[in-house]
């Protein structure tokens, strides 16, 4: 825009993708059964406004003739990426001024996301996101300051349709209109970041001071069983306007129906922090560098109507003692860590003196904020999920009605949920982190390098049940628990810990002679006690938005240690560890050829490999012995007597040696394979834990190969650097396909059988997606650049 001061850069991407299932059966009303509906009926106005999509009719033997028919479905996907950039870029005639600005906005639409086939009944999930980006740089005081500014605002949203509609729901598998989920999601979260550095060199020093101020604002909206979901034992009971369930949601405070504000939360969070760093030359061979860093990630603080309630432990001796005294008080979930002190230190040495061999290390203090759904989850507290009846045989709890809300009578006793118990002491998780290696240049395009890095993680975050049943002697407290007027408590505290090791080897050719390569390999262990507090579905972790929605998983959340208060016995393997990870990749570019030859010249081929350990697991068991020679078809479920119920028990093995878990032969299953020997396994006698440590065993291997091939072909026409680009990619060359961990749990019919497609690690936010694995996909390309 201006010659060498002023520049500017755009960009601007569309991308839609689209698929759809293979076809499934529906079965709707027919024409007969909406025109019989009763006129003025709760059924004929829901019906008159969704009419049912076309189908088949039924077989004339079949007892729904006339009334229902079928459809063949299939469930569309249509997602539409968005991707908008610009920045401007300006330097002062003298050099000492430099500012940029940056703009950028992205959205994915997955269309239908809320799927249904009666019409107006779809929704889409949006997420959205958007930052700007200020930086100013000045030359001052001998040295260099520089000033950022960031802004950036996340939103991710799907939204019942007609939500004044609730789920309609058949015992006999007809499809009635009304929203195939059961609640509103809608997170946003926006956030100002200010941060100076100011950086001077003086002597042997480099030195740098900074400091940062983040202001958070967190706005959600998650309402399971709001609008409530009836259930009818047949479709001719919703004829007459005659359910037998309604599940809805109820205030735990005052047994009404809950308020927007019960739902929503709004946080405003503060978070500072200071460092200096001294990058010191000692001596032309040695580097040092010295740091230390300052962290206060301040505390949620709830904005307009949000009110938390948390569980606050009463007085006792010992912890059954003060789950008995506690209850559910308003007030701030936890206070502020001031204590986040992070020293660093580095070095860098030629080992040699002739900069071909380098050693380098390091170590340092890290401080990881708590992350929102930790405690975002105690809006839990505000609500239960109340399961109302109408039968002949006792008064009617609810009366058939749009709004579900407007035929709910008082309620005299709730029923009982999850309730969350933030720590209100819980600390900033930190981790130790340290690395040591050695890099030689061998030629000078060809470096090898060894090294060793570790973690050892403190005062992680975990989610433990406590009170659980049958914790206390069922004579002394309903169902056994410490404090009989609640069900499970999930308690997040800083119970965890975790210890990560590892040894990396990498080969790394610098491009030459039109070829360049590296070989990783990295052999390492990772142990913790939980991996993911928040893996079980509840309020933030949803598997799917369309499943289990009459069941109580919404107010339910289920993760915790195997034994209450027993965070050690579950130390084991993480579940990602994976002991061996080999990589390599390449790129080789074919020399120039004359005459005939000419179209061979220049062609480039890519490739990239990698070979994993599988995934550990532990085979699990709800059962229990009553002795050690208990044949296993008469050991069952059974209740302890005290000290509470275990969670996902693991088995005892039987076996001299872990290798015998596995089959010799992998027979052949429907969509897999067979690997475990079930006779190796058996439950537990009485109340305790299984005999083998948590995540002892070890699930298929990994491996996969992506090849790419392209030529650049010139074409002046289009200007100097005009050239044409052919691309040709293949995900998944052979078609590999790798075998999931085996069915775990030793009940199960499908016990240790492995399925065919692995599946990544999903997240616990519903805008994320896993890393699935894919079938062979080919890609092709032509790339004109000008």
């Amino acid at each position: 825009v201006w010659r060498d001061r002023l520049f500017f850069f755009a960009n601007f991407e569309r991308t839609h993708r689209s698929s759809e299932t293979p076809p499934f059966r529906v079965f709707v009303p027919s024409p007969l059964f909406v025109a019989s509906l009763p006129q003025g009926s709760i059924a004929e106005k829901v019906m008159r406004q969704f009419p049912p999509p076309d189908g088949e009719p039924l077989p004339r033997d079949h007892p729904y003739f006339g009334y229902v028919v079928g459809r063949d479905v299939v469930l569309p996907s249509l997602v539409r990426d968005t991707l908008g950039l610009g920045r401007l870029d300006y330097s002062s005639l003298d050099g000492r001024d430099r500012f940029t600005a940056r703009y950028s906005f992205s959205q994915s639409t997955a269309e239908d996301f809320l799927f249904s086939v009666y019409p107006d009944l779809n929704a889409p999930l949006v997420i959205r996101g958007q930052n700007l980006a200020l930086n100013y740089t000045r030359e001052l005081g001998g040295g260099s300051n520089e000033l950022k500014f960031g802004y950036g605002r996340n939103t991710t949203r799907f939204l019942r349709p007609h939500p004044e509609v609730p789920i309609l729901l058949t015992n006999d598998g007809v499809s009635l209109p009304g929203s195939e989920t059961a609640f509103d999601y809608d997170f946003q979260d926006s956030s100002v970041h200010i941060l100076d550095n100011f950086s001077r060199l003086t002597g042997r020093h480099a030195l740098v001071l900074g400091a940062e101020l983040r202001l958070a604002r967190h706005d959600s909206l998650t309402d399971p069983a709001h609008d409530g979901f009836y259930n009818f034992n047949s479709v001719f009971d919703f004829f007459f306007d005659n359910p037998r369930l309604l599940f809805i949601s109820l205030n735990r405070l005052t047994a009404g129906i809950p308020a927007e504000a019960d739902y929503r939360r709004q946080y405003l969070q503060k978070d500072f922090g200071i460092f200096l760093q001294d990058n010191i030359q000692l001596t032309p061979r040695l580097t040092l560098n010295l740091g230390l860093r300052y962290e206060n990630f301040g505390v949620p603080n709830p904005r307009e109507a949000s009110r938390d309630f948390n569980f606050v432990l009463g007085d006792g001796a010992a912890p059954g003692e003060r789950i008995a005294a506690g209850g559910l008080a308003e007030g701030t979930l936890f206070g502020t860590d001031r204590n986040n002190i992070a020293p660093r230190f580095g070095f860098a040495l030629d080992l040699l003196g002739d900069r071909s061999t380098v050693v380098r290390g390091g170590y340092g203090l890290y401080y990881d904020r708590i992350f929102n759904n930790i405690w975002l989850d105690a809006r839990n507290n505000n609500f239960t999920l109340q399961a109302l009846i109408n039968s002949p045989d006792r008064d009617p709890q609810f009366q058939f009605s749009i709004p579900a809300s407007d035929g709910v009578f008082p309620v005299s006793r709730l029923q009982s949920a999850t309730t969350v118990l933030v720590d209100n002491a819980i600390r900033t998780p930190y981790s130790q982190s340290w690395f040591v290696g050695v890099q030689r240049e061998v030629t000078p395009n060809l470096i090898a390098e060894v090294s060793h890095a570790g973690s050892l993680g403190r005062k992680l975050v975990t989610a433990d049940l406590l009170n659980r049943a049958f914790s206390v002697p069922l004579a002394e407290r309903l169902l056994g628990r410490y404090n009989p007027d609640f069900g499970d408590i999930s308690y997040r505290a800083n119970q965890g810990l975790s210890n990560f090791l590892a040894l990396e080897v990498s080969l790394n050719r610098r491009w030459s002679s039109g070829v360049q390569f590296q070989v990783s390999y990295t052999y390492s262990r990772t142990r913790d006690m939980q991996s993911d507090p928040l893996v079980q579905p509840g309020l933030s972790a949803q598997k799917t938005a369309t499943s289990n929605l009459a069941s109580d998983a919404f107010f339910q959340i289920k993760n915790g240690f195997t034994r209450q208060f027993d965070p050690r016995a579950d130390y084991g393997r993480s579940d990602f560890d994976q002991t061996h990870n080999l990589v390599f990749s390449s790129v080789a570019q074919s020399p120039r050829f004359n005459g005939w030859l000419r179209f061979l010249s220049y062609w480039q081929a890519a490739a990239l490999v990698g070979i994993r350990s599988g995934f550990p697991f532990s085979v699990h068991t709800g059962r229990s012995c009553d002795a050690p020679d208990t044949p296993i078809e008469e050991c069952r479920s059974r209740s302890p007597e005290t000290g509470g119920l275990l969670v996902r028990n693991r088995a005892d093995f039987v076996g001299e040696s872990y290798d015998e878990a596995f089959l010799d032969s992998r027979p052949g299953v429907p969509g897999g394979a067979l690997l475990l020997d079930q006779s190796k396994f058996r439950p537990p006698v009485g109340n305790r834990i299984g005999n083998l440590p948590r995540n002892v065993f070890r699930g298929p291997g990994f491996w996969n190969m992506d090849f790419g091939l392209s030529r650049s072909i010139a074409f002046p026409r289009l200007g100097e650097q005009g050239r044409i680009q052919l691309r040709a990619e293949v995900f998944n060359l052979f078609n590999h396909t790798n075998l999931n961990n085996p069915d775990r749990s030793l009940e199960s019919p499908t016990f240790g059988e492995a399925t065919f497609g692995r599946r990544g690690f999903g997240s616990t936010q519903i805008s994320a997606a896993p890393l699935d694995e894919q079938p062979r996909r080919v890609q092709l390309a032509l790339k004109v650049v000008f």
